[in-house]
């Protein structure tokens, strides 16, 4: 198949020129510094209830586990995709109140254990699109609070 060798080399240029850009870079690249500042954020003594993972392994680690955490990051950012074990959520009941009747399912309340690393990468993305999100203190349903990412 026959091209244009002058536009082939113009749109090369402007790929490698977007690719290279500090725009591209930023948003989507995320560094051990990203991470650790998450990782500083992480209340100690936490876990996610799934893998047996804590937040005191990573508030712990040696610096180098920031690296690997922030290629995985950087890898889904680009990729647009993640494992889905960074979506899982424990369920766990908690007795509402101190004196409530525990033999009842209505006196309980649940809380969702999410993954530790689903944490950091919630604290990773929220710090890195700060200024791209618009906080509205009611969703659509009027429950929730609802962020919206503008680019």
């Amino acid at each position: 198949m026959s091209y244009d060798v002058t536009e082939m080399r113009l749109i090369r240029e402007d790929l490698g020129s977007r690719i290279e850009s500090e725009t591209v870079a930023s948003r989507c690249g995320v560094d051990a510094a990203d991470v650790v500042s998450a990782i500083a954020k992480l209340k100690p003594g936490k876990h996610d209830g799934y893998a047996v993972l804590h937040s005191d392994h990573l508030i712990n680690a040696c610096k180098d586990l920031s690296v690997y955490i922030s290629l995985l990051f950087s890898a889904m950012l680009v990729h647009g995709c993640a494992s889905e074990d960074m979506s899982t959520n424990s369920i766990i009941p908690i007795p509402k109140g101190r004196t409530a009747e525990i033999s009842a399912s209505s006196k309980y309340q649940g809380i969702a254990l999410s993954s530790i690393f689903g944490n950091v990468f919630d604290l990773v993305f929220l710090d890195k699109f700060n200024d791209s999100l618009t906080y509205t203190s009611v969703s659509d349903e009027g429950t929730l609070p609802l962020y919206v990412l503008w680019f």
